[in-house]
């Protein structure tokens, strides 16, 4: 009888004891407990900010090389192939050009520059441009002008042409000028390059006979050599572009001294 009655009491106590336990959560549908989640900071679990990756322009690196960037011309430190479009006031236009008649000027590999004094003679100035700012390069100008060619001149320098330097160069595309003007001109891939271009680029010299000059090229299907005459001076002096040869890898360029006559 006792064995019997300390068995009874041991299962009312399993039982009251289970009772007392918590119920298991109900398993919501999509098997996840129906507790309430707890709070999430909106501050920690948001995402990263846009733009704060090492390729955004948040990082203050230019991405000039793309064609959709707008490059503010008066910012922009210049570089190697920039492109000028450069008049003076007091310069009067030459034969056969207007009041309007405004010169090309471009950047050379080197980074210099060289500058008409005047539309009608054979003067330049060189100037060292690359890694400068546009409005220096107008004031530095101006001085040099002032100092020894005009009084006070009102001078006009604007930025047309970008090198976004996204175009690859072939080092085998290269011209290679020779005589009074020396040095070498890589040609860009898929860049139609003339030989007034060339010579803006490559930089000149007072000395250079421009009207004269002598473009060496030689012809594949024959190996013989071709030899192109061109008036760079009436190129550039009055804008007639029909003469201005379009230059090919392998072309050698002959510039010869003005002589007295």
């Amino acid at each position: 009888m006792r064995t019997v009655l300390k068995l009874l009491l041991l299962s009312a106590a399993i039982v009251a004891r289970a009772a007392e336990a918590p119920a298991p959560a109900k398993a919501s549908a999509a098997g996840a407990a129906d507790t309430p989640a707890p709070a999430v900071s909106a501050t920690t679990n948001a995402p990263a900010a846009i733009g704060t990756g090492t390729n955004s322009a948040t990082t203050g690196k230019s991405k000039e090389y793309l064609s959709t960037t707008v490059v503010d011309p008066e910012s922009r430190e210049l570089k190697p192939r920039d492109g000028f479009r450069f008049s003076i006031d007091e310069d009067p236009p030459p034969l056969g050009g207007g009041a309007g008649f405004e010169q090309g000027v471009y950047v050379s590999d080197g980074g210099e520059a060289m500058f008409p004094v005047s539309r009608s003679g054979n003067a330049y100035i060189k100037l060292s441009v690359a890694g400068k700012k546009i409005a220096d390069i107008r004031k530095e100008l101006k001085e040099k002008l002032d100092g020894d060619f005009y009084k006070n001149c009102t001078v006009h320098l604007d930025l047309v042409q970008v090198n976004r330097g996204a175009a690859s160069v072939d080092q085998t595309a290269r011209v290679t000028f020779y005589g009074e003007i020396k040095g070498v001109v890589a040609i860009g891939e898929g860049e139609n390059l003339t030989i007034s271009e060339a010579v803006l680029r490559v930089g000149g010299s007072d000395y250079a006979d421009l009207r004269k000059i002598k473009i060496h090229r030689l012809k594949k299907e024959t190996g013989l050599e071709e030899i192109i005459n061109v008036d760079v001076e009436k190129i550039l002096k009055k804008g007639d572009r029909k003469g201005d040869v379009q230059l090919q890898g392998g072309d050698r360029v002959e510039v010869k001294e003005k002589g007295l006559f």
